[in-house]
């Protein structure tokens, strides 16, 4: 009788982690909106996290495990191909996701609460915060303007949001 060699713990590890990659490349190109816009803050965190930090660590460590020549260019190319799918995806949901709110956006007004200077290494804006009402609870939101606002706090924008997922909205007017 043949005893069959022990797969190396490589191989093993190597099918596991790419088994998870795979699974987090689904997770971030089929992100439910109920996961996108979600009351809770590490709920909504989650893609990002998984997009910025797992699928990046478990790419590197799959690329350590690989031996051979052509490394390089499985880094060029895998980490490209996951830009341009990241892209694309990331469109197609906004387009689908303005697309609802044309069609069965709720319209609300909102009231700004407060307008703040902002400033990083290379440019300055405006950061203006507000809030609505929708389903019988308080939301708050922000925006933000290259140029001084003509408004105050005590405002009105007008915007529409998904009557499912209020934190999903779009500004359709500002006073």
């Amino acid at each position: 009788m043949k005893r069959e060699p022990k797969q190396q713990p490589n191989k093993r590890l190597k099918g596991s982690l790419l088994i998870v990659l795979i699974l987090l490349l689904a997770i971030s190109f089929f992100t439910p909106r109920a996961i996108e816009y979600s009351d809770i803050t590490i709920i909504r965190a989650t893609p990002f996290l998984i997009n910025f930090i797992a699928i990046p660590v478990i790419g590197v460590i799959l690329l350590k495990l690989k031996k051979g020549v052509f490394k390089g260019i499985f880094i060029l190319y895998g980490f490209l191909i996951y830009i341009i799918v990241s892209t694309i995806s990331a469109f197609i949901n906004y387009s689908a996701s303005s697309n609802d709110l044309k069609a069965d956006g709720v319209p609300a007004k909102a009231i700004i609460s407060t307008i703040k200077p902002r400033a990083t290494a290379f440019q300055h804006y405006w950061q203006i915060y507000f809030s609505y009402r929708a389903n019988n609870r308080r939301y708050d939101a922000r925006f933000r303007r290259d140029k001084k606002p003509v408004y105050k706090a005590g405002d009105t924008v007008e915007l529409i949001y998904d009557k499912d997922f209020p934190r999903m909205y779009r500004l359709t007017k500002i006073y």
